[in-house]
């Protein structure tokens, strides 16, 4: 009876912490939010870039009247950009970038402000901004919108030189903070403005592709609009078109060098992932050929058809793991 007897107050004691909250699981974390929400500004500020919104985008409707029917058309874009780096945040309650040493609302007063100083200019028909390293802007085929690039003219460049220049193309890296406003200020730094060595005989391009999504869907066909908006605007070599990227930016390098591989002259994508032997191996099923073999992994594609197997077989790429700093010693041809 004894033993009994406590049976019953532990099963009693059980039921009552259960009734009484004491044996409830926590409540699920709420999901992650990509982007982070909150501008960071007030009510009043907010009022105050929408006004300085609602004036550039008047100026940008006036310029889309005056060149509607010129090639000039396609440099509003590069205001558009600026506009829109602005305008989306504070439509979609997202982060407004703040640099070194502002705010987010003086911060977005200069990102406007740079917008504004483009479309007087390009009303007065110059662009004198196409001659200097910086933000660029294509209009979408896709969805209509302005999406911005990065690009860093050549050494030295001068647009009157009769020849063609390398094009070197780099993906950046996963940052579920970076929209359009802090991507476009990457132009600013030494590093990002130039992830590869500055040479006077290359242009370089970093697409945006759409936030944070490894040039998947809409992203993918940004990064081709992107180039095609630089060769239609600069000398460019398309038979010396370099693709690259690093971290989710190698995943990118390694999707356009599998599905365009007849575009590239050579790739350099640095994955992520510091498996690359094993992430093969788990994708090396079928009659799969080889892209690039070595010390530092192993990658293949898929036989997709005759013309981008042959393009692959003899497309030098170098690819490295995160987790190992030295890469190859030579491009290697498989």
């Amino acid at each position: 009876m004894a033993h009994l007897s406590l049976y019953r107050f532990v099963i009693a004691a059980t039921l009552g912490a259960t009734m009484f909250g004491g044996g409830q699981n926590p409540a699920p974390a709420a999901p992650a939010q990509f982007p982070p929400l909150g501008t960071g500004v007030t009510a009043e500020e907010a009022r105050a870039l929408q006004t300085a919104t609602d004036a550039l985008n008047a100026k940008i409707v006036a310029l889309k009247q005056q060149y509607r029917s010129s090639p000039t058309f396609a440099r509003i874009a590069d205001v558009e950009v600026f506009l829109d780096a602005v305008r989306r945040p504070l439509k979609y309650d997202e982060r407004l970038y703040a640099g070194r040493g502002s705010t987010p609302v003086s911060y977005a007063q200069q990102t406007l402000a740079a917008g504004a100083e483009r479309a007087s200019q390009l009303a007065n028909g110059t662009t004198p901004w196409m001659t200097q390293s910086g933000v660029r802007g294509f209009y979408s085929r896709v969805d209509g919108s302005a999406q911005p690039y990065l690009l860093t003219l050549p050494d030295n460049y001068d647009p009157a030189a009769k020849r063609t220049y390398r094009l070197d193309i780099f993906m950046h890296g996963r940052d579920d903070t970076v929209l359009e406003q802090q991507f476009m200020a990457k132009s600013l730094t030494g590093y990002t403005s130039k992830p590869f060595g500055p040479g006077s005989d290359r242009f370089m391009l970093q697409p945006y592709g759409r936030y944070t999504n490894a040039s998947r869907l809409a992203g993918e066909t940004d990064g081709l609009e992107a180039i095609a908006s630089v060769q239609n605007d600069y000398p460019i070599d398309a038979n010396r078109i370099v693709m690259a990227g690093f971290s989710m930016g190698g995943a990118s390098a390694w999707s356009y060098i599998v599905h365009f591989a007849d575009r590239w002259v050579a790739g350099n994508p640095v994955p992520g992932s510091p498996r690359l032997r094993s992430f093969c191996a788990a994708h090396s099923h079928g009659n799969r050929r080889t892209l690039c073999s070595g010390r530092y992994g192993t990658c293949t594609i898929p036989p997709t058809t005759r013309s981008t197997r042959s393009m692959c077989r003899w497309l030098p790429t170098r690819v490295r793991s995160t987790r190992r700093s030295r890469p190859p010693t030579q491009w290697r041809r498989r």
